[in-house]
Parts: structure tokens; sequence; C-alpha cells
């Protein structure tokens, strides 16, 4: 068989990126460092804690949430019971946050009594989890463990099922029995004697309002972190004792799919997960004698913005087809230059350019003029009220209106929706990894003014544009693409956007343009997701602003461990102006 030269240098180059994309999953893999520490006390040593027959189940439970987040089994840590002392718990959170790398996602959950003691050196009330010797740990003590965690961790999702609220049962003569009503048994224990009323007014500072400054105060950001708490400070929670906690089982039941995404975004997040968990709470109590007399109420501080478990592609997801022509944005084109494009070498990445002829068109020189617009802090978007309109008419905003949708699917206006899909994404990033953008210009005349871009970022990383253009009709991805995926970028050092052998315009309709710059720890790939790859053809690959395709841009930018790369990134959000 005759091989030509040509042929076999291709073959090699095959070989060689083969076996770099191996050694760079291989890398990406071991960086997707997800960690879970599960505490669960059912059966006491101190005497007189009664006995919670639910916790079992909600170890149970909570493997289910970790699994649902990307943990990995073999990084699930237990301790169950007599295992769970004081000492072993806080010398367990040591240990779980030594091991933490900047990047890392944590979950920590607590199931077992909530306790109000009387601290004898201050000799003022405290709130504590309860351990299995009875001896309270502080929200202080807690966070003070887990330091390390609380300052290198990417994101830290804390559940806590146990109350702390002692003034709700003052009425009942003994403070030392827990209060039990039909199933469900009150989670709270505390030492107390029973003539001793120091400590049956709840306290103004407590593990659910505490932990989030406790965070903070060790050198976390607010950003990282979300506190998920079975009540408020002056509730019971509720153990079921064939089921587990009643707030444990609402929000697994909603982070493993109940949950709606009310806000069209194409996630859920753990807001979106916390009005889901009331819903399923609020019946279950109903549904028993302490209906109306001991409310529970799920709380959240820190990010409530957080996607505790990515979005997956559904099997009907958009699809865009290689064979097909891809349609060209309305709102940017490319132009390519006669100069000979000398490329620096780099290592190659999974998308892999198609030739490019270039062709004999000279842009326009442009002389940026140093504007730098202030960076934008999107607004929360506040979720719409839902349409309950099953099958509307389709229309050209919505080409995904005329199927059916799934149970936990709403309607949505899709200018509100895709705004709330940038947002999503962007409040999953790093506030470590610091990226500023500079544009050449504050308003871009439509079909005449080119569009430059400085993008500097403090860490190592790749380079993401995503525009959502001014007729909210598709989300395009700028960059990579079809004529440039060199997109790695260096600390603190600009990159500097178009390159020199291609342009950019925007073209219209007037109107404002939404911008999001990603830096991503690791390279993202087209595998796996619904979002044809770019070519010289069609060079900007692009999402259509339906639930579809909201879902699958969330899926190719954040991504869950099951794709291989790093969910670690910094990012910031920012607007562009036509105007004719």
């Amino acid at each position: 068989m005759f091989i030509s030269i040509r042929m076999i240098s291709n073959l090699i180059i095959s070989i060689c990126s083969l076996l770099l994309l191996m050694s760079v999953s291989t890398s990406v893999m071991s960086s997707s460092d997800r960690r879970a520490l599960i505490i669960g006390v059912s059966k006491y040593n101190y005497s007189g804690a009664p006995t919670l027959h639910g916790v079992p189940y909600d170890v149970e439970s909570a493997t289910k949430i970790a699994l649902a987040m990307g943990i990995p089994k073999e990084n699930i840590t237990y301790l169950r019971d007599s295992q769970a002392t004081k000492a072993n718990i806080l010398n367990t959170l040591k240990d779980f946050s030594s091991k933490t790398r900047e990047g890392t996602r944590a979950f920590v959950y607590f199931s077992g009594h909530g306790s109000r003691e009387l601290d004898p050196n201050s000799n003022q009330c405290i709130d504590g989890l309860l351990p299995s010797d009875g001896q309270p740990i502080t929200s202080k003590e807690f966070t003070d463990a887990s330091q390390r965690l609380a300052t290198s961790a990417d994101k830290v999702i804390t559940i806590v099922d146990a109350c702390h609220a002692a003034g709700v049962i003052e009425s009942h003569a003994n403070t030392r029995s827990m209060l039990s009503t039909g199933n469900l048994n009150a989670k709270f224990f505390s030492k107390m004697s029973a003539g001793d009323n120091r400590c049956k007014v709840t306290a103004n500072y407590s593990p659910s309002r505490g932990m989030l400054d406790d965070f903070t105060r060790v050198g976390g950001l607010k950003e990282n972190f979300v506190q998920i708490t079975s009540s408020k400070p002056n509730e019971l929670s509720w153990d079921e004792s064939d089921k587990g906690g009643i707030a444990t089982q609402a929000l697994r039941d909603c982070l493993l799919g109940k949950a709606k995404d009310t806000d069209g975004s194409g996630a859920v997040s753990m807001s979106e997960i916390q009005q889901c968990a009331q819903v399923i709470m609020n019946e279950k109590l109903k549904a028993s004698a302490v209906e109306g007399k001991y409310p529970s109420t799920i709380t959240i501080t820190g990010n409530r913005n957080i996607l505790p478990v990515s979005t997956r592609p559904n099997t009907s997801t958009f699809a865009v087809s290689t064979s097909q022509p891809v349609k060209i944005p309305a709102t940017v084109t490319v132009a390519q230059v006669t100069q000979p494009i000398k490329p620096e070498p780099i290592k190659p990445e999974p998308i892999k350019p198609e030739p490019i002829k270039p062709e004999p068109i000279k842009p326009e020189p442009i002389k940026p003029e140093p504007i730098k617009p202030e960076p934008i802090k999107p607004e929360p978007i506040k979720p719409p009220q839902v349409v309950t309109t099953v099958k509307p008419q389709a229309t050209s905003l919505l080409p995904e209106a005329s199927e059916a949708l799934s149970e936990n699917e709403v309607i949505i206006s899709p200018s509100l929706a895709s705004r709330a899909t940038l947002e999503d994404i962007y409040h999953q990033r790093n506030p470590k990894k610091i990226v500023k953008v500079s544009l050449n210009k504050q308003q871009f005349k439509i079909g005449k003014d080119s569009l430059q871009i400085k993008i500097e970022s403090n860490r190592d990383g790749f380079a993401y544009l995503v525009i959502l253009g001014s007729d909210a009709e598709s989300f395009y991805i700028l960059f990579p693409n079809g004529h440039d995926n060199q997109n790695k970028v260096q600390a603190n050092k600009p990159l500097l956007l178009p390159r020199p052998h291609w342009d950019m315009q925007l073209g219209g309709p007037e109107g404002t343009n939404h911008l999001l710059v990603l830096v991503t720890e690791t390279p993202r790939t087209f595998e796996g997701v619904d979002i044809a790859p770019p070519g010289s053809n069609n060079p900007f690959t692009y999402s259509l602003n339906n639930l579809k395709g909201r879902k699958e841009l969330i899926n190719f930018l954040v991504g869950n461990n099951d794709n291989g790369f790093s969910g670690n990134f910094g990012a910031t959000l920012t607007s562009i102006k036509e105007i004719k």
C-alpha cells in the first residue's frame, strides 16, 4: 500500500492529537474535584435523647443528592451514630477540608437533633447541632473546622435537617422529651432541666443565620456558599420514622427532577428547588396533626442562584445537523483578510477548524477609542407568572411551543428567559477568577463599526464569548469559531479579538446585545451536547432561544461532572448597543 508523506504526517498529527486529548481528559477528570461529607445521628449515647428512626433514610437520600451533584461514590465520607461524636465530626471536617483545592465543589449534610443549651462559661444560651455524645457543635466551631474548605472551594452547599427552636415548645412541661405527633417527631433535644426556662426563648443567633456570617468571617465568599436549613429559627423540623426528615425528602425529590424551571432559563436553581420543596413539605404537614400549629419553612442563605444539579439534555433536544446549512447570525458578519495566517504553535484542541481560503477583502482600519465601559452587574430576575397553557400557538421565537411540555417545564417570554440563562451561567462563576472585558466603543453603527474586544484574566484558561443578539432569537458563540479556535488565555496577558485574519461587525437590528465572556479552567467540547461544532462555512455555533436551546447552552458552558471537564471558571456579563 502506497502512503504519501502528506498522509503519514496527517496520521502522526492525528495520533499525537489523540494522545494529547487522552492526557487532557485524565487531568480534567482529576481536576473535577467534588466531595461530600454526610453525617447522620439516629441513635444517641446520651441519656434521654430520643432515637430518630428516619435518619438512616436521610443518609440514603443525601447520598442520592450527592451523586446527582456529580460527586463520585469514592469521594463521599460518612459519619453514622456512634462515629458522629463532637470530636470526630470536627476532626473529620478538618481532614475533609484539608483535601480541598481551588475549584473543589463540596456538599456537607447533617441530620439529627438540634439543641439549645446554657454555656456555663459565658452563661449564655447557645444553638448547636447535637452529636451522638450530646456535646453541641456551634456554628462557629463547625465553620472554624472547615476553614480551608471555605477559603479554597469554588462552591459549598450545606443542608442541615435539624431544629434549634426551643421557644416553640415552652408550653411543654419537660423540654427533655421530644414533641411527637403521629408518625412525626421533632428533631430537637435540650439537656436543660424541666424547670429551667433560661434557654426556651428563641435565640437571635442561630446556625441558620450565623453560618454564612462565619463562612465569610474565615475568608469564604458568599457567592461560593449556600446554606439550607429545614426550618426557621423559631420553627421545628420533623422526622418521619419510616421515610426520613420531611425537608430532606422534599429537597431530594426536587433536586432529582420535581423542581420546575420557573424562569425558563434551561436549568433549575437552588431558589427554584426551595419553592418546589416547600410545596411538598406543606402537603406533608397538611396531612398531619401539626398543620397550622407547628409550621416548617425551608430557608436558604448565600448564593440562591447556584445550580446544584446541572441540566442534562433531553432525548428530543434541538440539534444542528452538520450536513445541513447552519444559519449565519444576522447580528454578526465575518470578513477574512488576504494576508497569510501564521498561527502560533499550540496544543491541539478538541475543535479542529476546517481549512480556510482567504478572500481578497480588506477591512477598514480601526482606531480603537480608549473607552472602558463600566462592568454591568446583572439584576436578579424575578420569576414571572407561569402561563398554564400547555400547547400555545407556535411563534418564530418559540419554535418548541407546538410540542408537549414535560411536567417541570413552563412557558415564558424568550426575552426574559434568555437573560435568565445568561445570569444562571454567570452566577456559577468562581469570583476568585477575575475576568475583565473592554470594548473599543460604547455604541456600534449597524453594518459599519467593527467590534473589538480586550479580555483580561488573572488566571490561565480558555476564553468563550457568547452573545444574545438584539433580536433575542438565538445565542451565538462568537469565539472560538470556525476561523479561529486558538482560545487559550494567559494570566494577566490581554487577549485582543478579533485577530488580524478575521473581523466582526454587528448587523442589527437596533437594540442591545448581551455578551457573556467566560475564562474556563479546562476547554469545552461539543461532544455530548446538541450544538454543532463550528466550521469555515458556518463559523459561529448557535443555540436557538427556546427551552431546549437554553438547556444546551448551559450544558456546554457549565455542564456536569459526567462530561469530564472542570466547572471552575471566571465570567463577566456586559452589553453592546447597536444604533443606525
